[in-house]
């Protein structure tokens, strides 16, 4: 199946979840403007993606769709690829600041950045980021993972997984490795083999592990959100890693043993 034609019939899975949130949440959930299940080109989601960026669901304000990051202001297109690879956290200004004409990121835009600034260097870290297949365990944008039914939840884990599936990246970044997270989707499975975890703080840890899937493995990187415990020293901690994927040195020091 070609990538664009997987993405569509994607697209339509995210739609169908869209009506079970709808049914669950009695009219209290609306799915205009609350489904995104890309942060790329269509194209972009194709077999052998050297990495995926992986969250729980869009942020924003469900109830005033038409306010949150959907509104975004476009930047330059010079920040695309030549062959027009984008991906919103890096190339789109998103909220409040876009909307008063700033053109500096939110403060979850740039600590994803700075994550894959320490991950992939200071000369390839954009183009890592820009060229990335990115997308949540669920498509629809709520308050927040606990706001998400266990049945949707359970349904969007099924079409997250499909999509990784489908892709077979080397290296899987999870923007998120608590019970209800990216990383927590990959390990229910039963075929995620974890490592010991470095610890950031007394809460957080950094995690490492291997997926494996469609007679495929990924390395995988479990982040702690971003949005919440986004701090020095994980930076620290995340400049050790070596991601699987890693082609080029940059200022990217080698794995510790």
């Amino acid at each position: 199946m070609g990538s664009e034609a997987f993405a569509i019939e994607m697209e339509g899975e995210a739609r169908r979840l869209a009506k079970m949130m709808e049914s669950a949440k009695r009219g209290a959930w609306k799915a205009e403007g609350n489904v995104k299940p890309w942060y790329n080109p269509r194209w972009m989601f194709n077999q052998g993606a050297e990495r995926v960026f992986l969250g729980i669901n869009p942020g924003g304000d469900p109830g005033n769709p038409d306010g949150t990051a959907e509104r975004h202001v476009c930047a330059d297109p010079d920040s695309h690829g030549e062959d027009g690879a984008y991906n919103s956290w890096l190339c789109e200004y998103w909220g409040a600041r876009a909307r008063s004409g700033s053109r500096k990121p939110n403060p979850h835009q740039a600590a994803v950045w700075l994550a894959f600034e320490a991950l992939y260097g200071e000369t390839e870290w954009e183009d890592a980021l820009k060229r990335a297949p990115t997308f949540n365990v669920c498509p629809l944008r709520t308050r927040g993972a606990w706001d998400i039914p266990p049945n949707v939840w359970e349904s969007s884990s099924a079409w997250c997984n499909r999509v990784i599936h489908e892709l077979r990246p080397t290296t899987i970044i999870c923007n998120g490795n608590g019970e209800t997270s990216p990383w927590s989707v990959l390990h229910k499975t039963g075929n995620l083999e974890s490592t010991a975890p470095a610890r950031i703080s007394k809460s957080t840890n950094l995690k490492r592990g291997i997926y494996t899937h469609n007679e495929a493995e990924s390395d995988v990187i479990g982040i702690p959100s971003l949005s919440r415990f986004a701090s020095t020293k994980l930076y620290e901690e995340l400049s050790e890693v070596k991601p699987a994927d890693l082609k080029f040195k940059g200022d990217v020091k080698p794995a510790s043993e």
